[in-house]
């Protein structure tokens, strides 16, 4: 039970958007009873919410901590918790090194895709987590173009991918495409 209440705790507290509160709940599920992987799970979700919280550097540290610590080899835990630690893209992103952001969900997206014919969920997972990341990628690192065209293949009804559309019309300062796709 303490482990679940945690991580429900962490979870709403990411989605509304306390991530400082939920980087500290984060880890406080490493120390609860392990529950389905929890306990190496949480220090990724831990570090992906400081660095979402542009703390780039405690989302650091925490990773550094992490065995193997790469992003591929969390993949199958947010397959089955539903949840995106994807610490090393994140520190990445908040410290606008957008190369480094990119090459991460590129070879996300290049696991996912080579296990997709083992579990359906990954496939999911590509359309609308990785790709949309690595459009954002594309799109900060000046293939908007490509960006585009990799965002336009995921599903309108995603909000990732939906708001994505709408930040990478923005880089494009494509103005009434952003302010539309924000609006949806």
């Amino acid at each position: 039970f303490e482990s679940n209440r945690l991580i429900a705790q962490g979870w709403l507290e990411t989605i509304t958007g306390d991530l400082q509160k939920s980087a500290k709940d984060w880890t406080l599920v490493e120390s609860a009873p392990e529950f389905l992987g929890s306990a190496r799970l949480a220090p990724a979700l831990a570090a992906s919410a400081y660095a979402l919280n542009h703390d780039p550097e405690a989302g650091r540290k925490i990773a550094a901590t992490l065995e193997p610590n790469d992003d591929r080899s969390l993949l199958k835990l947010d397959a089955i918790w539903a949840f995106s630690a994807l610490p090393d893209y994140w520190i990445a992103a908040a410290g606008d090194d957008w190369p480094a952001a990119l090459t991460d969900a590129k070879a996300c997206d290049a696991w996912l895709d080579a296990h997709a014919p083992i579990d359906k969920l990954f496939g999911q997972l590509r359309a609308v987590w990785i790709q949309p990341l690595v459009a954002l990628a594309m799109a900060k690192t000046g293939d908007v173009a490509g960006a585009e065209v990799l965002i336009s293949a995921t599903p309108l009804d995603c909000y990732l991918c939906v708001r994505i559309r709408a930040q990478i019309a923005s880089i494009h300062r494509d103005w009434s495409s952003a302010e539309r796709w924000f609006a949806e």
